[in-house]
């Protein structure tokens, strides 16, 4: 009988939680050094389970332990086995504890950055944005606050932080020697520094 597509999905489905499966006991559920399956090639002892690690999905009917014909009253307990003296004993399940706090991470001096409280002249005093020629003149002050006195295409303004001027410019900030500006007009906008000469 011809597979319909939902069981081809449905099959698809299976096998990718199959592997997923798989991976996860390989990675997280397999015993690490130190269990009690036989190598390849050992012998096994009295009380060793073998594992062949393969599912034949076939049941026998025999428990483990017991041979067929042989009545459970006629059974022999298997032996425990403890490990050998002086072993340390570690449980199934070790490593990081999820409980427990993450450890405090400090920034590192090569990974901070220095930030300086006055702008380095970058820029000159002259600049063009937007078509137009922006000269820083002086630092001044204008109702007791700070202010730069600006050209913009030969026309001269006195502007304190925050206030717009020109149709499209503004001040940002102002620290002498330096003075940050913003322009804004239709889809163009632009932040520059304009800063006098030293």
């Amino acid at each position: 009988m011809p597979m319909s597509p939902s069981d081809r999905r449905a099959l698809m489905i299976l096998g990718g939680v199959l592997v997923v499966a798989i991976l996860v006991w390989f990675i997280f559920l397999r015993p690490k050094g130190g269990d009690s399956t036989t190598a390849v090639g050992e012998t096994p002892t009295a009380g060793t389970v073998v594992s062949t690690g393969v599912s034949t999905g076939v049941s026998t009917g025999v428990s483990p332990g017991v041979s067929p014909g042989v009545s459970p009253g006629e059974m022999t307990p298997t032996p425990s086995v403890a490990p050998p003296a002086g072993a340390s004993v570690q449980p199934a399940l070790s490593g990081y504890d999820i409980f427990s706090p993450l450890p405090e991470l400090s920034p590192s001096p090569s990974l901070g950055a220095s930030v300086s409280a006055t702008p380095t002249p970058s820029a000159g005093d002259t600049a063009t944005v937007g078509g137009e020629a922006v000269k820083l003149l002086t630092m001044t002050t204008k109702g007791g606050a700070p202010a730069v006195k600006v050209s913009v295409s030969g026309q001269d303004y006195t502007v304190k932080s925050g206030n717009a001027f020109d149709g499209g410019f503004s001040v940002t900030s102002i620290t002498d020697p330096c003075a940050s500006f913003h322009y804004e007009k239709g889809s163009t906008t632009q932040d520059f520094e304009l800063c006098l000469p030293a």
